[in-house]
Formats: C-alpha cells, sequence, structure tokens
C-alpha cells in the first residue's frame, strides 16, 4: 500500500515533489520522489528511499531545518 503524506509542485507545474508512506503488512518505509509531468501523468525522475529505522533521524534533521529556517529574513 502507498499512501501519499505530502506534495509540493513546482510554480511551473511541471514537476512535483511527493512524499509517500509505504506498506506491503511487513516492511514500511517512506519514500520521497521527484517527479515531472508527462503526457500520461506523472513519471518518477528521482527517488529517495529512507527505511524506517532512519525516519526520526530524518525528522530530527528537518526540525533543524524549520529552526534555521525562522531565523532567516523573508
Amino acid at each position: 500500500m502507498r499512501t501519499v503524506l505530502g506534495s509540493i509542485e513546482r510554480l511551473d507545474g511541471a514537476e512535483r515533489t511527493v512524499t509517500y508512506w509505504v506498506s506491503d503488512g511487513q516492511r514500511h518505509y517512506v519514500e520521497v520522489a521527484e517527479e515531472r509531468r508527462e503526457l500520461d501523468g506523472w513519471g518518477l525522475k528521482k527517488r529517495i528511499v529512507v527505511q524506517l529505522s532512519e525516519v526520526f533521524v530524518l525528522r530530527d534533521a528537518i526540525d533543524l531545518a524549520c529552526r534555521k529556517a525562522t531565523e532567516v529574513p523573508r
């Protein structure tokens, strides 16, 4: 089973980044995919698979990036 957790589409609508939760009942992982618009839908450009054991490390890194982003003037 593959569930979309979030998606960000580029301004021109030609590419997007999608985060999926993937599970087959025994294995679980997070997949971050860069996709490009094609004639028949979205095609995979690049994929990063994050194993379940690595999810908390990734969360800590994203939390740190969010804290640093608040320091950047808009």
